[in-house]
């Protein structure tokens, strides 16, 4: 149940139509690279070795077979902007790209305000960038990519129109947001990496990973903006005190 789970989720995550062969394909890598297997040594001892175990169930079978095990070790691969890599950290977006983004769409010749996300990546996304190896984010950002700071966590089936003016509403100006459907380059063109390319065989090398260790990371650097949200929890029982003070005050200093 836990491996369904998984695989629909990267399914939705990522926005595929089809069934999701590449979930599939991240759990039989998950479990090859986890899996041992006793063997008898020549002298009649049994000793555990990391030879990776055949996976078990058939849809992993067969593409277990059809990879190999060297292409399961492949690591993720970034998008190349002018030859330079890439990464997850640096496909943001900011607020007022995603506004003229917005205004764009709504403009443009057959767009129903009625579309999905599904639709927005498919009509407008996929058109703008196939050919060039670089997703949308990066695409607008190409003289100089964007450091992300928010991670943006969506459903590819919600309205598109509402989405982003939901985003726009609840960021400002100085925030850089990674949207998958923005970041990773949709195309699958081969003129750059393809969705599985991007996400790698390993959770550690996936996007979504990376851009939430980055953004953690960044926030420890900084440990009071960090944790300034923590101390609002405290700001109403302070400004309590601070009332009653200024109202008992005098009543003990000068009995009024």
């Amino acid at each position: 149940l836990a491996q369904v789970i998984f695989a629909s989720a990267f399914h939705e995550a990522l926005g595929w139509q089809g069934s999701p062969h590449i979930a599939h394909a991240m759990l039989g890598a998950v479990e090859v690279r986890l899996s041992y297997r006793e063997e008898s040594d020549s002298d009649g001892s049994t000793s555990t070795r990391s030879t990776p175990r055949r996976p078990s169930r058939p849809f992993l079978r067969d593409w277990y077979v059809g990879c190999g095990t060297a292409e399961l070790a492949a690591s993720a691969r970034p998008q190349v902007l002018f030859e330079k890599e890439c990464w997850p950290e640096e496909w943001g977006i900011s607020r007022q790209q995603l506004s003229e983004l917005l205004e764009r769409v709504r403009n443009e010749p057959g767009w129903n305000p009625d579309n999905t996300v599904y639709d927005l990546v498919r009509e407008f996304v996929v058109p703008a960038t196939e050919g060039k190896g670089l997703g949308y984010a990066v695409l607008v950002n190409s003289g100089g990519p964007l450091e992300v700071n928010v991670m943006v966590s969506h459903a590819w089936g919600e309205n598109a129109e509402e989405f982003l003016e939901t985003v726009i509403r609840s960021t400002c100006d100085r925030d850089a947001m990674f949207i998958c459907a923005l970041s990773m380059y949709q195309a699958q063109d081969r003129a750059g990496p393809s969705i599985e390319d991007q996400i790698g065989t390993a959770v550690s090398e996936s996007p979504f990973r990376r851009v939430l260790e980055h953004i953690r990371q960044r926030g420890c650097e900084r440990p009071l903006a960090w944790r300034w949200h923590r101390m609002l929890r405290y700001l109403p029982a302070a400004l309590w005190v601070l009332a009653a003070c200024a109202y008992y005050t005098p009543l003990f200093l000068w009995q009024c």
